[in-house]
């Protein structure tokens, strides 16, 4: 092939190629690509072309070969180094990312997309000033740059909880982009946030409408239903929780059919295995003895820190570890699908409480250990687990307590262990009694909280243990809780003996201790 036929075949092929890669025939497009870069290993719009097509296929690795190799022809090109950050960034590489976003920068001062990849690269780093500050430049450079818009708002939302500006940045987004269904979910998660729930589920209903299987907007529009207490709804809409990036991996895959209420038990085993947490489990196991009454064997999957406890549970089945093996089964549920499974409503949650016990042996050591009760005795528990997504918002600081701590009042924490910080603070107050290393499981602190007057907790598994238990508990609430405590109102229907105090404002827990200081003040030791 001379060299005026090969640089004719190299622009036909190029043309085909680019004409097939708009029209989404990416594999045609791929080949022509590929006969392109056989004949002019470096040519620029073949490796870029290439390397964008292999980043629509998710083979970032490969695409960014490409990049670099295409930089290499063309190192002034600012957008080829947009696209190497690109990569970088869907592989993870942050510190890389940036570089090469900040040298697109270096050669196009107002190429806003960079500015708003370089913000995204930021939020992903926990560098949340920085984060802003691109985005803010990045509609500097253009304003109509909806993506710039929405991630503002998203930042300022949940980073900074400046919601009223967050709003004003998340409409500006639907504006400009009517369509645009990560900024209407955006704005229902906001809207949520700040109370105005029947916006907040027009939004998602509106991101939903433009792209139906919108994972996160089902599952939250889940949430928000649920939280409202229309559960016949928003139970149906919770099976969206195994395609979500938190739930997926969790997902059990078995050959047995799943039970969601709609077949015959009588005569059948079904396995009921654990998800979530710890406080999930103890929350909905209560709907075990229903299915038993429904005519099946059950084979109840639980974590070994909770074997013990429910063993307590007033029904007959079979008890297994995570990680036993399991027996002969003819359906399976996962445990947070029983409620739809039995179409409960507000009005229906069975409630018969108590439905867990302290193991008698193990509640009179406690009784041994505490000595003669000569005051209330009350449990705390501050925090939850660090891992929860939301436990920024549902635990409060241990300092946020002191005020509690001049009334006439025995304290004993709830927790397993403490973070150092907390350790120091009990050492320096000695008021509140740690028993750490007498909490082996679930059982232990069964055992303990049988021998309190109260139990005060943040949204965590002792709320549910003290609640199972059927333990006066007054359990503080974030502005925004978690949907199974529902809303304006003091009292659970999941629990007979709860409480709830709720923040009047975002971040306000000074207001739940002062609220609760004053109920503390008039209680008494339990006859």
């Amino acid at each position: 092939m001379n060299s005026l036929t090969s640089t004719s075949y190299v622009a036909v092929q190029l043309k085909q190629a680019m004409a097939c890669q708009r029209q989404g025939n990416l594999p045609k497009a791929q080949w022509l690509f590929q006969q392109v870069l056989a004949v002019d290993p470096y040519n620029f719009s073949a490796l870029d072309g290439m390397g964008l097509l292999l980043g629509q296929t998710g083979r970032f690795e490969e695409a960014l070969n490409c990049f670099i190799r295409a930089s290499i022809v063309r190192p002034n090109e600012f957008a080829i180094y947009f696209n190497c950050g690109t990569a970088l960034k869907e592989l993870g590489r942050y510190e890389d990312a940036l570089a090469s976003f900040d040298k697109t920068l270096v050669l196009n001062p107002n190429f806003a997309e960079a500015y708003g990849s370089r913000g995204s690269v930021f939020n992903s780093l926990g560098r949340f000033d920085e984060a802003l500050a691109s985005f803010d430049q990045a509609i500097v450079c253009n304003a109509k740059y909806a993506n710039a818009h929405n991630n503002r708002g998203a930042v300022l939302h949940k980073i900074f909880k400046r919601h009223d500006e967050a709003l004003v940045s998340l409409n500006k987004a639907i504006a400009l982009k009517p369509r645009f269904a990560a900024a209407h979910y955006n704005r229902a998660l906001l809207l949520s946030t700040m109370g105005k729930f029947d916006a907040a589920l027009a939004s998602y209903d509106r991101a939903i409408q433009i792209n139906p299987d919108y994972v996160d907007a089902n599952y939250n529009k889940a949430l928000l239903l649920l939280l409202l207490g229309q559960y016949e709804k928003g139970w149906r809409l919770y099976e969206w929780r195994w395609k979500t990036d938190q739930f997926k991996y969790d997902f059990r895959v078995f050959k047995q059919p799943l039970w969601l209420g709609d077949q015959a038990l009588t005569g059948k085993t079904i396995l009921l295995h654990a998800e979530q947490g710890f406080g999930d489990l103890i929350q909905i196991v209560r709907y075990l003895p229903m299915v038993t009454a429904l005519g099946a064997k059950v084979v109840l999957e639980a974590p070994a820190t909770l074997i013990t406890l429910l063993r307590t549970l007033k029904a007959e089945f079979t008890l297994l570890a995570k990680g036993e093996e399991f027996p002969h089964f003819d359906l399976h549920c996962p445990i947070m699908s029983l409620p739809l499974a039995f179409r409960s409503t507000v009005d229906t949650i069975p409630a018969a409480i108590p439905y867990l016990s302290a193991a008698p042996d193990k509640q009179l050591q406690v009784q041994k250990r505490l000595g003669e009760r000569v005051r209330p005795r009350v449990g705390l528990a501050w925090s939850g687990n660090p891992k929860h997504l939301n436990d920024r918002n549902r635990s409060m600081p241990l300092n946020v307590l002191k005020p509690l701590l001049d009334l006439d009042v025995e304290y004993h924490s709830l927790h397993q262990q403490l973070t150092q910080e907390d350790e120091l603070l009990l050492d320096e107050w000695g008021r509140i009694q740690f028993h750490g290393a007498e909490l082996m499981d679930y059982s232990d602190t069964a055992a303990l909280i049988a021998e309190l007057d109260l139990v005060i907790t943040v949204d965590t598994s002792v709320a549910h243990l003290a609640g199972a238990l059927g333990k006066k508990v007054w359990i503080l609430l974030p502005y925004a809780p978690d949907f199974r405590w529902l809303m304006s109102r003091d009292d659970s229907p999941w629990y007979a003996t709860a409480r709830l105090f709720r923040q009047g404002q975002l971040g306000d827990w000074d207001g739940v201790i002062a609220a609760l200081r004053v109920e503390l003040q008039t209680l008494s030791v339990s006859a």
